[in-house]
C-alpha cells in the first residue's frame, strides 16, 4: 500500500522537466526579439532624421568683399535639387552661378560689389535621406563686410523690393482694414434703419385705427330713429 501511494505521488515528476524547458525557451525567444527590436531601432533612427541647417556665414575674398553665402548642414546633402536665391534690398537676385558643394557646406556665389543693406536668402536642398528641406534667413550687409553678421529667420511670403514695397504693403493692409471697418458699420446701420421703418409703420396703423368712427351705442344715438310715419295730410301740402 505504501509503495502504491509513493508511485502515485511520484508520477507527475517526468512532466516537470519539459515544462521548465518550454518556459526557458519562451524567455530566450522574448529576450532575443527584444534585443533585435532595440538593434533595429538604433539602426533606423539616424536614417529617419532629416538633415538640418546648423550654420551660415559670408565668404569674403582678398579685398573683404562678399563672394558667396555659405550654408552648413548637419550632414552632406545631395548635390541634386539644391536651390539658393539671394536678393538685395531692392529685391533683385544677386546670385552668380550654381551652388558649390563641399562636404557639409554649400556655397552660393554672389555678384561682386554688393551694396550695404538687408539681404534675403531662400534655400532648398535634398537631405541625405532623400527628403527635401527648405528655409530662409536675412542678414544686414555692412561696409566693411563681416563674415558673421546677424542672421535672422524670416517668412519668404513677406514683400520684397525695399521701402517702396513695404509702404505699398502697409497701404494695402490699411485699405483692407478700413474696408473691413466700413463693412462692419454698414450692416448694423441697415438693420437699425429697417427696425425704425417697421416701428413707424406700426405707429401709423395704430393712429389710423383710432381715428376711424366707431360702431357702438354712441353712434346709434346720433342717427334718427326709424319708425312709423306720423305726418298728417297737412304736412304733405
Amino acid at each position: 500500500m505504501h509503495t502504491l501511494e509513493s508511485q502515485q505521488h511520484a508520477a507527475p515528476a517526468p512532466h516537470s522537466a519539459p515544462r521548465t524547458r518550454r518556459r526557458t525557451g519562451v524567455r530566450l525567444t522574448s529576450a532575443t526579439a527584444l534585443a533585435a527590436a532595440v538593434a533595429l531601432g538604433g539602426i533606423a533612427t539616424p536614417a529617419l532624421a532629416h538633415d538640418e541647417l546648423v550654420g551660415q556665414r559670408l565668404v569674403l575674398d582678398d579685398v573683404d568683399s562678399v563672394s558667396a553665402v555659405q550654408l552648413s548642414f548637419s550632414d552632406e546633402v545631395l548635390t541634386n535639387g539644391t536651390e539658393i536665391a539671394v536678393t538685395d534690398p531692392e529685391g533683385t537676385d544677386v546670385t552668380d552661378g550654381a551652388p558649390e558643394h563641399n562636404g557639409r557646406d554649400v556655397d552660393q556665389p554672389v555678384a561682386d560689389d554688393l551694396e550695404p543693406g538687408e539681404y534675403r536668402v531662400v534655400w532648398r536642398v535634398v537631405s541625405s535621406d532623400g527628403h527635401p528641406i527648405e528655409g530662409a534667413f536675412v542678414f544686414d550687409l555692412e561696409n566693411p563686410a563681416s563674415e558673421n553678421p546677424e542672421f535672422r529667420p524670416f517668412d519668404p511670403s513677406e514683400p520684397t523690393g525695399g521701402d517702396e514695397a513695404t509702404e505699398n504693403a502697409e497701404t494695402e493692409d490699411t485699405a483692407r482694414d478700413a474696408s473691413s471697418d466700413g463693412a462692419g458699420y454698414v450692416l448694423p446701420a441697415l438693420i437699425g434703419l429697417g427696425a425704425i421703418a417697421a416701428i413707424g409703420a406700426v405707429v401709423v396703423i395704430v393712429l389710423k385705427n383710432r381715428k376711424r368712427p366707431g360702431t357702438g351705442a354712441g353712434e346709434s344715438q346720433d342717427r334718427p330713429l326709424d319708425g312709423p310715419d306720423t305726418r298728417g295730410p297737412s304736412d304733405d301740402r
